[in-house]
């Protein structure tokens, strides 16, 4: 009957307002989320596996060098190699499975990259039972 005038039409308004404001935002967000991920670029690059033979090297003419200073001690070992090798390290050991610390410095190539002389921790001649060499074509061990 009475028609109302005033707050009710106002209240509607802003409520309307503010549902158009939300929607809006949302969709600025969304525009620049959708910006910034198709400005990134992921290079090129390979992935996967492969499976190759690995062949061990034929340790021969091996001379051990005793220490300078202490001559029951073996400090150097020379031998030579049946490939051509890049890097090389060896161990001088009594037991047969050497761990990493046990292996001297990098090898030193005698003038050709089958030939090599590597300095060992020193061990006395008599508890030196196994050489343990590492040796690789490419790269550094």
């Amino acid at each position: 009957m009475f028609k109302r005038i005033g707050r009710r039409g106002t209240a509607g308004r802003k409520r309307k307002i503010a549902g158009l404001s939300a929607l809006v935002l949302a969709a600025v967000i969304g525009v620049g989320a959708y910006a910034f991920t198709a400005t990134n670029e992921v290079p090129e690059s390979n992935a996967g596996v492969g499976v190759n033979v690995v062949k061990p090297y034929d340790i021969t003419n091996v001379e051990y060098e005793p220490e300078a200073g202490n001559r029951l001690e073996i400090a150097k070992v020379k031998f030579e190699l049946n490939e051509a090798a890049s890097s090389v390290i060896a161990a001088l050991t009594s037991s047969a499975t050497p761990v990493s610390a046990e292996y001297g410095a990098e090898c030193t190539e005698l003038g050709a990259p089958t030939k090599w002389e590597c300095p060992v921790i020193p061990i006395e001649i008599k508890e030196a039972a196994h050489l343990s060499v590492a040796a690789v074509s490419g790269g550094k061990v």
